[in-house]
């Protein structure tokens, strides 16, 4: 049987980049499984890339620490530093920290979101940004842009080809966590294509 708390989250959860939220808890589980509604779906690859500060493939180097950043709810983020090996939009970087959502609450459940995965090391990912701009502990951060619109897996790649000045975008493989119509388009157009799209995004 699964104990389901259905939340109203105003504006702590619009700061958070979600539109709502539900949590399922089965029971004598440490998990606690989020369904969230992230808003409006972007229509093409071009306006997700606008809608994005930062473009780039990255792993993730080091999980931080999890952490509560709104007063009176226990919604729980968990930052990760992410080693950049492309940048196909935004700054030169090296590395950002990446505020994900999920991770360990104060009562020591794991909160997971079922389409929006912490990030495995052993992975390497295609992630579309934003900077947070917030009054919270996540302020300068940055968050994947629309949830699960802004995270994508290259399937079989590998980090020190990715890196070489000769890679050809072509040869990584874009799998998304959802079947979302923006996700299709993004796998369609390809990194390649991305990458180009980019340079002439606003």
């Amino acid at each position: 049987m699964t104990n389901t708390l259905k939340v109203v989250l105003l504006s702590s959860v619009l700061l958070s980049g979600v539109a709502g939220y539900t949590l399922s808890t089965p029971k004598e589980s440490n998990i606690v499984t989020v369904h969230a509604s992230w808003g409006t779906e972007q229509p093409s690859v071009e306006s997700l890339l606008d809608e994005s500060d930062l473009v780039v493939v990255g792993t993730l180097k080091e999980d931080l620490e999890s952490y509560q950043p709104f007063d009176g709810y226990e919604h729980t983020f968990t930052d990760g530093t992410i080693e950049l090996q492309r940048v196909l939009k935004g700054p030169s970087l090296d590395e950002v920290v990446l505020s994900q959502y999920g991770g360990v609450r104060e009562d020591g459940k794991i909160e997971v979101f079922d389409d929006l995965p912490l990030l495995d090391k052993s992975k390497t990912y295609l992630m579309f940004l934003s900077k947070i701009n917030d009054n919270t502990e996540r302020n300068g951060k940055y968050q994947v842009t629309g949830g699960p619109q802004g995270l994508y897996e290259l399937a079989g790649s590998d980090r020190k080809r990715m890196k070489a000045p000769d890679a050809e975008l072509s040869d990584f493989a874009i799998s998304s966590f959802v079947d979302g119509e923006i996700n299709q388009k993004v796998i369609d157009a390809g990194l390649d294509t991305i990458a180009d799209l980019a340079k002439e995004s606003k």
